[in-house]
């Protein structure tokens, strides 16, 4: 029950996230937009200033509260506290310095100084709510984030007249204040009330286990932007153009696996911690997997015959796109269960897995586009069917190394 009801929450959530995109889309000009966005591009690699911390903390707080170790979890909990508190205040004071001089120095007007300030200060806000998600473990923990996220479903909308009377600068308080109240209310049902305190041992601890989970992740999602890659080098503005949708369709789909993994990660690491049985978190893996595949490729289905009435319909200018969304939708069936095996590898910290299943899912990318393209002679469609025999080989292969490598 607590499963269903974060992972509704979730989808929710991001149901009216997305819907309250596109209405602002109807009150905001693509040249004010661009502009905004032309700096929040460059907020998501502040995430690399974390050192992989947070992800350390993910990790090893639910193992540690497992093994019984509360007050080791705890120092841990306090150091990543300190450390994220500082990089954040540390980077609004940085950027407000750079803003101010850029100004005088008349580099940027007060507008483009305003954007720089705000988009670094809502990413700063974003670290220390990410750190917060972290602690939120036990059924209980999970049923008050649940509540949260219906609350900041509501809030997408109900903040929207902001954006329609102040504009552009509407939108950007909009994206400031939805920013804060996560913040504000993961604060106030943070399952562990500690008082942050730095300590250099526990830091380094969180650094060696974080920064690598964090590197294999970023490249494990960075090799599924190979294929725009592709269609924007040896394509054509109007090829990325129509892979777009087939994009846009499989994010909006992979909210359902995101949030079940959210759930079922701190509860393997947990486990982990609690029987230090290989064997049962591998069972525990394999029998989810099974589950969220036949879910998956059930939704995939559904959707693949729904697109192509619902393209004749609303998106005329994309009915190019049928074929490709319908593909890329069955990379996400496979793609949902990778990502679940990825986290059950690192919950036993057998990081070193992950270099034979990056280089061997960047190889199977790279054949399956071209051997794709040298059969159809499509690059759009090659890009496609690319992604999923990819994903599809990755499965083979994960299930190959936790069911005989890894003992």
């Amino acid at each position: 029950m607590t499963a269903a009801n974060y992972v509704g929450s979730g989808l929710v959530k991001t149901l009216f996230q997305t819907l309250s995109g596109f209405i602002v889309l109807m009150w905001i000009s693509p040249e004010e937009l661009g502009q905004w966005q032309s700096f929040t591009v460059f907020v998501s690699y502040i995430t690399i200033l974390g050192l992989g911390v947070p992800h350390g903390l993910n990790r090893e707080l639910p193992y540690l509260l497992g093994k019984k170790k509360l007050e080791v979890a705890m120092t841990l909990l306090k150091t990543a506290g300190a450390y994220v508190t500082m990089l954040s205040f540390g980077i609004i004071l940085l950027v407000s310095l750079i803003s101010v001089t850029l100004f005088f120095l008349e580099v940027f007007n007060m507008n483009q100084s305003l954007m720089l300030f705000a988009a670094f200060s809502i990413g700063a806000f974003s670290l220390q709510t990410n750190l917060i998600g972290a602690t939120f473990r036990s059924n209980q923990a999970f049923d008050k984030l649940a509540y949260l996220q219906y609350f900041m479903a509501f809030c997408h909308f109900i903040l929207l007249p902001i954006v329609y009377f102040y504009g552009i600068w509407g939108y950007i308080s909009y994206q400031a204040l939805i920013t804060i109240f996560f913040y504000w209310g993961y604060w106030f049902y943070r399952p562990y009330k500690v008082k942050y305190k730095f300590i250099k041992e526990d830091f380094k601890l969180l650094v060696k286990i974080g920064l690598q989970m964090f590197i294999w992740d970023y490249l494990a999602q960075s090799l599924r932007t190979i294929p725009r890659l592709v269609l924007v080098i040896f394509g054509s503005p109007m090829l990325v153009g129509l892979f777009a949708p087939a994009e846009s369709f499989n994010k909006a789909v992979l909210n359902l696996p995101k949030y079940i993994n959210l759930f079922l990660f701190p509860k393997m690491s947990y486990s982990f911690g609690k029987d230090q049985s290989i064997e049962k978190i591998k069972a525990y893996s394999f029998k989810s997997a099974k589950l969220l595949f036949v879910s998956m490729f059930f939704i995939a289905l559904i959707l693949a015959l729904i697109i192509p009435y619902a393209f004749e319909l609303f998106f005329e200018k994309y009915l190019d796109s049928v074929k490709v969304v319908q593909i890329v939708l069955f990379s996400g069936v496979f793609y949902s269960v990778n990502a679940l095996f990825h986290n059950s590898i690192n919950s036993l910290k057998m990081f070193r897995y992950f270099k034979i299943i990056i280089s061997l899912k960047a190889l199977f990318l790279i054949m399956s586009i071209s051997l794709s393209y040298f059969f159809t002679d499509n690059l759009l469609i090659a890009a496609a069917v690319g992604l999923v025999a990819s994903e599809f080989l990755s499965t083979i292969v994960y299930v190959s190394i936790i069911k005989f490598k890894i003992k």
